[in-house]
């Protein structure tokens, strides 16, 4: 075998080998990493913390931050002037999202049958009304915030 190619060098042997200890319940040496699993509550906090904190630098959340982080700073503030009654504010930015006339695909991810069942409701209700959607946009280019043009 050559190297770079992903087959070990000594044709898969040193795999064998690991797999016929680990059979044999002699795994302890072939370990690595932690030796101890921190389930502390400090330690589940803080690494859940790291964990999303990176998330937000991760590429697919890169386009959406600047208008989350404008919507937080000025429109959050007065949105509720452009919700309907009984409205939830995810509700309302998914319908922002799909009044988009270049969006053709939304995709929204949950793992909370409720949160699912909102969404289709929210859906089935289609897009914004024009004025509400021309609003919001002149409220997001206020902050500074503008969807790119394309040529």
């Amino acid at each position: 075998a050559k190297e770079g190619t992903g087959t070990p060098l000594d044709g898969w042997k040193s795999f064998d080998r690991a797999v016929e200890r680990a059979i044999e319940g002699d795994a302890e040496s072939l370990r690595f990493g932690i030796q101890k699993a921190d389930r502390s509550f400090s330690g589940v906090f803080f690494i859940g913390l790291f964990l999303g904190v990176l998330v937000y630098f991760s590429p697919c959340a890169f386009p959406v931050l600047p208008s989350y982080i404008s919507y937080c700073l000025s429109l959050g503030v007065r949105e509720d002037e452009l919700r309907e009654e009984g409205q939830s504010r995810t509700s309302f930015l998914l319908r922002f999202t799909i009044s988009h006339p270049n969006v053709h695909t939304t995709i929204v991810a949950t793992v909370n049958p409720l949160h699912l069942a909102e969404n289709l409701r929210t859906i089935a209700q289609g897009p914004l009304a024009p004025q509400v959607y021309a609003e919001a946009k002149r409220r997001l280019a206020g902050a500074g915030q503008r969807p790119e043009k394309r040529a």
